[in-house]
């Protein structure tokens, strides 16, 4: 993980977003995509990660992602009609 150095291991994620029946695409927040320039063109080197109402995120979190999931502040942090749910995976 190109993102932090503070890695706390690999989680499922998944959103559910109340009374919005079409996907939709949440980022993690605590870090944005790597980016890089390579020949005159801007290249992703690490996306962020992302959840979506149609697929969960299964993959490697650090602590500042995991704490916004875990401790954010619905209708302030981000809107009230989400939902998150974690688990760590073995």
């Amino acid at each position: 993980m190109q993102r932090c150095t503070e890695s706390v291991g690999r989680y499922r994620v998944e959103v559910e977003i109340m009374h919005h029946p079409e996907p939709y695409h949440v980022q993690i927040q605590g870090h944005r995509d790597i980016m890089a320039d390579v020949d005159g063109k801007r290249v992703i080197m690490e996306v962020a990660p992302f959840v979506s109402t149609d697929a969960a995120f299964e993959g490697e979190l650090c602590k500042h992602e995991l704490q916004w999931l875990m401790e954010g502040i619905p209708g302030k942090t981000y809107p009230i009609n989400w939902n998150f749910t974690v688990e760590k995976v073995v």
